[in-house]
C-alpha cells in the first residue's frame, strides 16, 4: 500500500477517534481535543479571598494571619506542588482580551529552567477572589505615600495568577480603584466579566483597553491552559461606590459566553473565581451554567475544610473541601472557599485527564491550609522578609504616628460583636451604635449652626455596616477612630424628610431583622419601637435602582427625643400603631452620603429625596471631635463614660424590637 496513502488513512482515523472521545459530544462540554500527550495533568489551585489589608499577623486573629506569613506558607505549598528545588513560579499567560495582548506575562514553557526544576505533568496557579484591600490604616498609609499601597505591594509579591475584582474595590471610587491597579505589576490580570467600564469612566477604561482588567484570563502552564473566569456581585450597586459602571446581573448568561469563548481558544480546564458575597449564591448559580471544573466561591468568608484539616482554634466548616455541586448537565463542579485576612491558604490538587475533565482530587494535598504566627505551633511559618520590609513595617509605622495623637478615653469596650454570633450594631441597638449616631448628630449640629443655608437636624441614623473595628477600653487615639470608621463618608443633612417617608426609610432599616445586615438603623434624637413579625419592605433587587416594591409595616411607634433620650414625658409621637401621626412635621436628618445616596438600598431617591448637603466633615472626625468636645459645647469631655454608652443599654431604650 501506497506509504502515503497509509498516513492519510491513519490521520483520519485519529480525528475519528478524538471526534467520538469521551467529553466531546454535541453538547459541547468540552473539546475532543486535548493539549498535551499526557494521560493526566496535576493541576494545585492555591487561592485565598477577602484579604480586606490584614496584613500584619493579628490583624484579624491573635497569633495568625497576615500577609508575610501568608508569603511563606505559600511558597511551602508552591515548592512542593510543583516539585521545584527553588526559585518562583513561572509559566506563560494570555489575558483575554482580544483587542490588546500587552497584558501578557512570562516565558516560553521550555524556559522554566531558569526559576527552578519544573516537573511539566503538573502546575500550579494562584487565584484571589477578591476584596483585596478595604478602607483601614493600610489604605490610609497608601494614599499618603501613593501607588503602589501596601496591598498592591503584597500582591505583587505574592505573584497572582488572577486577582478577582470585589465590591470593597469600589469603596473609594472608580479613581482609587484604578490608583490601586496601576501598583499591581503589568502583568497581573484584574478579572470580572459581569461589570462594563465605557468611555465614560476613563481612569478603568484605559486599564481596559490595556489588558490590565479583563472578563477572563489563560494561564499557560507546561503545555495546558487553565482559563480563569471572573465574576463580581451585583450588589456592589448599593453596598459599595461603583459610580456608573455597568453591572450584569445574569450571571449564569456571562459564565456561559466566556466559557464558550475559552473553549473556542481550545481551554478545557476552566474555573470561576467569584465574589458573590456568600456560599450560598454560588450553589444557587451553578446549576445553571456549564463547563466549569473548579469555583471559587469568594465574599462571604465561608470556610470549607475537612476533619483532618488543621484550623484556627475556634473556627469550624462550613462544608467539605472540595465541596460538590451539580451543574446543568450534571456534572460536579469543585467548590472552594476559605476564611478570609490572610488566615488560611487554599489548596485544592486535582488530575485532569487530556479531555479536560477532572479524574481525582488529592485528598492529602487539598483543603484549607492555616497561617499561623503562634510559636508553640508545628505549622508555625515566619514572616517573609520582603513582604514584611515592604508592605507591613510601613502600615505599622503609619499606624504608630496617628496613635500618638490621642483623642480620649473610654471606660467600656466598644465592640461590634458580643457572643459568638450576636453583632449589636447589625442587629439591635449598643452602645458602640448610639455613639456613632450621636457624633453624627452632634456634628452635623454644631455645623449647621453655622450655616444659615443648612438646617439643623433632630435625628441622625448610622448604619452598622459603617462600623469595621472595635475600640478597646483606655486610651482613643487616631488609629484607633479611623480603624473603626475607616470609609471617607461624609457627615450630610437632608432636611424636610416627611414622616412617611421617614418611616420607610427606617423600615428599610430594620428589614433584615432578625439577620444580622449592614444597614441596621442605629439612631440618634430618636426612639423606634419594631416588630420583626409584621410585613417587611420590600426594595427592588440589586444592580436595579431602588425602588420599594411592598412598603413595610415593621415601625410601629415612633417618638422624637425632644428632651433628654431618658426623659420621654415631652416626646413627640410620629408614627402610631404603625400609622403616621396626623399632623406629623417633616424631620431634618443627618447621615452618611453613602447613606443618602440609597447605600445599603435605603430608598431616598425612590421617594425623591435627592437634594442633601455635606456639612464638611468626615464620619470619623465627627466621632473624634464629639469624644474631645467639652461638656459645655455638648461633647463627652475626653471620656466616653459606661454609665451613658454601656454595649447593652439600660433604662429607656432607642430601639425596642418586639421578641427580642
Amino acid at each position: 500500500m501506497n506509504s502515503r496513502f497509509v498516513a492519510l488513512l491513519l490521520a483520519i482515523s485519529l480525528v475519528a477517534a478524538l471526534a467520538f472521545a469521551p467529553g466531546a459530544g454535541a453538547d459541547g462540554r468540552k473539546h475532543g481535543r486535548h493539549d498535551s500527550h499526557r494521560d493526566t495533568f496535576r493541576l494545585t489551585l492555591l487561592h485565598n479571598n477577602d484579604g480586606e489589608s490584614k496584613l500584619a499577623t493579628g490583624d484579624s486573629l491573635p497569633g495568625y494571619g497576615g500577609a508575610a506569613r501568608f508569603a511563606t506558607v505559600l511558597e511551602r505549598l508552591r515548592d512542593a506542588a510543583d516539585g521545584r528545588t527553588s526559585g518562583h513560579h513561572g509559566g506563560k499567560r494570555d489575558d483575554d482580551d482580544d483587542d490588546d495582548d500587552r497584558g501578557r506575562r512570562g516565558d516560553d514553557d521550555d524556559d522554566d529552567d531558569d526559576r527552578g526544576h519544573r516537573d511539566k505533568s503538573r502546575a500550579t496557579v494562584l487565584v484571589s477572589s477578591g476584596d483585596n484591600f478595604l478602607a483601614g490604616l493600610a489604605i490610609l498609609a497608601g494614599f499618603e505615600s501613593g501607588p503602589p499601597w501596601p496591598d498592591a505591594t503584597v500582591a505583587n509579591l505574592l505573584d497572582y495568577d488572577a486577582m478577582t475584582i470585589g465590591n470593597h474595590e469600589f469603596d473609594f471610587g472608580q479613581a482609587r480603584l484604578a490608583e490601586y491597579i496601576q501598583g499591581v505589576d503589568r502583568d497581573i490580570p484584574f478579572i470580572t466579566a459581569n461589570l462594563g467600564f465605557d468611555d465614560t469612566i476613563p481612569e478603568l477604561r484605559r486599564l481596559v483597553r490595556k489588558g490590565r482588567i479583563v472578563p477572563s484570563v489563560v494561564v499557560k502552564r507546561g503545555g495546558s491552559k487553565i482559563g480563569i473566569i471572573g465574576l463580581t456581585t451585583p450588589d456592589i450597586s448599593s453596598i459599595s461606590s461603583p459610580g456608573n459602571v455597568e453591572i450584569r446581573a445574569d450571571l449564569a448568561e456571562v459564565v456561559n459566553a466566556q466559557v464558550r469563548r475559552l473553549e473556542r481558544k481550545d481551554v478545557n480546564k476552566i474555573i470561576v473565581s467569584a465574589h458573590l458575597q456568600g456560599i450560598a449564591a454560588d450553589e444557587a448559580l451553578i446549576p445553571m451554567v456549564r463547563g466549569v471544573d473548579i469555583w471559587i466561591a469568594g465574599g462571604g468568608d465561608d470556610l470549607l475544610a475537612n476533619p483532618d484539616d488543621t484550623l484556627i482554634p475556634g473556627q469550624s466548616a462550613v462544608g467539605p473541601y472540595p465541596k460538590p455541586v451539580a451543574d446543568r448537565d450534571g456534572r460536579n463542579v469543585l467548590v472552594v472557599s476559605t476564611a478570609g485576612e490572610y488566615r488560611y491558604v487554599g489548596q485544592l490538587t486535582v488530575d485532569f485527564s487530556r479531555w479536560g475533565r477532572v479524574v481525582g482530587v488529592d485528598d492529602a494535598r487539598s483543603g484549607p491550609v492555616r497561617v499561623s504566627g503562634t510559636a508553640t505551633d508545628p505549622d508555625f511559618a515566619p514572616e517573609d522578609p520582603l513582604v514584611k520590609a515592604l508592605a507591613v513595617d510601613p502600615v505599622a509605622a503609619f499606624s504608630a504616628g496617628l496613635a500618638s495623637q490621642p483623642v480620649g478615653t473610654t471606660e467600656v469596650t466598644l465592640t461590634r460583636t458580643l457572643g459568638a454570633v450576636n453583632d449589636p450594631i447589625r442587629r439591635r441597638e449598643s452602645g458602640y451604635g448610639n455613639l456613632v449616631a450621636d457624633s453624627f448628630l452632634w456634628k452635623a449640629q454644631q455645623l449647621a449652626a453655622a450655616d444659615p443655608q443648612v438646617d439643623e437636624p433632630q435625628v441622625a441614623i448610622s448604619n452598622g455596616g459603617g462600623i469595621r473595628a472595635d475600640i478597646p477600653a483606655g486610651p482613643i487615639n487616631k488609629a484607633l477612630t479611623f480603624g473603626a470608621l475607616p470609609f471617607f463618608n461624609q457627615i450630610v443633612v437632608m432636611e424636610d424628610i416627611g414622616c412617611e417617608q421617614f418611616r420607610q426609610l427606617l423600615e428599610r432599616g430594620y428589614s433584615g431583622l432578625p439577620a444580622i445586615t449592614g444597614q441596621f438603623a442605629n439612631l440618634a434624637g430618636l426612639r423606634v419601637e419594631v416588630d420583626p413579625a409584621q410585613p417587611v419592605q420590600v426594595v427592588s433587587a440589586a444592580p436595579a435602582p431602588v425602588t420599594i416594591v411592598t412598603p413595610g409595616q415593621r415601625v410601629r411607634n415612633l417618638w422624637l427625643n425632644n428632651g433628654t433620650p431618658q426623659n420621654t414625658a415631652d416626646d413627640t409621637q410620629l408614627v402610631a400603631g404603625g400609622t403616621v401621626v396626623p399632623g406629623c412635621a417633616p424631620v431634618d436628618l443627618a447621615t452618611v452620603d453613602f447613606t443618602a445616596r440609597d447605600g445599603d438600598r435605603y430608598p431616598f431617591t425612590a421617594q425623591g429625596l435627592t437634594t442633601f448637603t455635606s456639612v464638611g466633615a468626615l464620619y470619623n472626625q465627627a466621632l473624634e471631635d464629639y469624644i474631645m468636645a467639652p461638656a459645655s459645647a455638648g461633647g463627652l469631655g475626653g471620656v466616653v463614660t459606661s454609665a451613658q454608652y454601656a454595649m447593652v443599654p439600660t433604662g429607656v431604650r432607642r430601639i425596642t424590637i418586639a421578641g427580642d
